[in-house]
């Protein structure tokens, strides 16, 4: 037969057995929310990033927009001082050729 002691301490065994499996288990839900809760701020934080990064690149292509124009205009009025220039050259020449 077995023994009343042996039943007794199996018992008790089995009831710490599942306090050890409760407690672990409780842990890991534990850890497993804190988990669910960083990715949860790593995709927040990954979205306003690229919010961010959306709003910077906007500015940038409205910034290159107006370099661009604003370069086209200085070249514009580059052009339009080497015709001044030659003209003035060739103005300059006709007066030497007239007065000399």
């Amino acid at each position: 037969m077995i023994d009343d002691n042996l039943i007794k301490e199996g018992g008790v065994l089995a009831i710490l057995i599942a306090l050890f499996v409760k407690v672990f288990h409780k842990k890991d839900v534990q850890q497993n929310t804190q988990n669910d809760l960083l990715v949860q701020n790593l995709i927040d934080s990954n979205r306003a990033l690229t919010e961010k990064f959306d709003l910077i690149i906007q500015e940038l292509r409205i910034s290159n927009a107006e370099f661009v124009k604003s370069t086209t205009y200085n070249t514009k009025i580059l052009e339009e001082m080497r015709e001044n220039k030659e003209a003035l050259r060739k103005l300059t020449k006709l007066i030497e050729t007239k007065f000399n």
